[in-house]
């Protein structure tokens, strides 16, 4: 719901890694602002957006893992964009997706890394949007990055803003995954 007073839209959202027919009990609430998922069948996605065409879908695809110390920059900026492509632009999804994930949850192991990842997401943002597309960037896990390297990653959050495209962060629950369950 929106909160009191009335401010700008959240983009809190649903993660759907597979299909369950409850899913679009949620989704014809119209109150579903974002859903990101890796279940990219067209049907699924075509539904999604009938049901609620505001809703914001982020697709995400599996690019295996990122070395930041030895990967080089352009290349895995180019592999994280054509991953998508044969997707985005397949007759039956075209249009269906808003925004592509890189890759997911990174972790960057000092600023040097961060850096790094700030110049791959802004080339795979300005790739994606070369192509009409837009991507998600950061994508970072709950807690990640420390705050003191923020800075560091401007130049992507400077691309996103430019492509129009948005910046990622997972985050669950607080101060566990497990938090106000029945788990120890």
């Amino acid at each position: 719901p929106t909160p009191f007073p009335a401010g700008p839209p959240t983009k809190l959202g649903l993660f759907v890694a597979w299909f369950h027919p409850q899913i679009m009990d949620l989704i014809a609430t119209r109150n579903v602002t974002l859903l990101k998922t890796l279940e990219l069948d067209p049907t699924f996605l075509s539904e999604v957006k009938s049901r609620s065409p505001e809703t914001l879908i982020v697709g995400r695809v599996t690019l295996g893992q990122l070395d930041l110390n030895q990967a080089d920059i352009r290349i895995e900026a180019r592999r994280a964009a054509e991953a998508v492509l044969p997707l985005a632009f397949d007759s039956r999804r075209a249009g269906l997706v808003d925004a592509w994930e890189g890759f997911n949850e990174p972790v960057p192991g000092d600023e040097d890394q961060m850096r790094r990842l700030a110049d791959l997401e802004a080339e795979r943002a300005r790739l994606l949007a070369e192509n009409g597309l837009r991507a998600v960037v950061g994508n970072f896990g709950t807690g990640q990055p420390p705050l003191e390297w923020w800075p560091a990653f401007r130049p992507a959050l400077e691309a996103a803003q430019s492509y129009g495209s948005y910046l990622g962060l997972h985050e669950y629950s607080a101060p566990t995954v497990w938090f106000n369950t029945n788990r120890p």
